[in-house]
């Protein structure tokens, strides 16, 4: 896939066999699993059971060591009650019950596993199956940036006693990203010139946890 492609891509498909085409993907297990938490997100007011939407953040949560696998594990096997319960209630294939298994899947302790959940999602009864994959393709673009890697001037970050890094920080934490257009005036009185960088601060989003430039900027992968 070329970098046009890629910018102008509507199906998600394409994009994620790019990721994987080489033996070191672009892009890490933690970010991948945030695209897929991303993506459960979007349909956090299908998730009508608390234990669904704990499972997904448990993801969110193991993503950045901050879960453990065993801690993992028993949110999972907590929303596979929550499944269980919507189950009894209504038919199964009811997209209360189809949510409830994505976030179930979304909490795989392994990455081969949660791949799955973005293609459920496009599933479910009352979906907009190309709406929900352009969703998908700007939540990739916004995680991963195979094209155009950044190098971080250590300046950008010691700027103004850490001015840069501190307001990442409280966007990632407070998923407050409104806030991105600031780092991106931020990251200019610091010294960076970068256009893609601060194009994508900038830009339309939607920004996820995950996002390359946050990332870049915290030292994550």
């Amino acid at each position: 896939m070329t970098e046009a492609e890629w910018l102008g891509c509507t199906d998600p498909d394409p994009m994620i066999g790019t990721l994987f085409a080489h033996k070191k993907s672009p892009g890490s297990d933690r970010q991948h699993r945030l695209f897929v938490c991303a993506c459960c997100r979007r349909i956090w007011d299908m998730l009508i059971d608390k234990r669904s939407r704990a499972a997904v953040e448990a993801s969110e949560g193991y993503a950045d060591g901050q879960v453990t696998e065993t801690d993992l594990g028993a949110f999972q096997a907590e929303s596979d009650a929550a499944l269980e319960a919507i189950r009894r209630g209504k038919r199964a294939n009811s997209p209360e019950a189809r949510t409830a298994s994505i976030a179930w899947i979304a909490a795989e302790n392994y990455p081969g596993g949660i791949w799955n959940a973005p293609y459920e999602i496009l599933g479910v009864q009352g979906i907009n199956v190309g709406a929900e994959k352009k969703a998908q393709c700007a939540i990739l673009r916004d995680i991963c940036n195979p094209f155009h890697p950044v190098v971080l001037a250590k300046s950008w970050l010691a700027w103004n006693g850490g001015m840069v890094r501190k307001i990442a920080q409280a966007i990632y934490d407070e998923r407050a990203f409104e806030r991105m257009p600031i780092l991106a005036d931020v990251l200019e009185d610091a010294g960076c010139d970068d256009a893609d960088l601060l194009a994508h601060c900038r830009g339309p989003g939607p920004h996820a946890r995950g996002c390359w430039v946050v990332d870049l900027l915290l030292g994550k992968e």
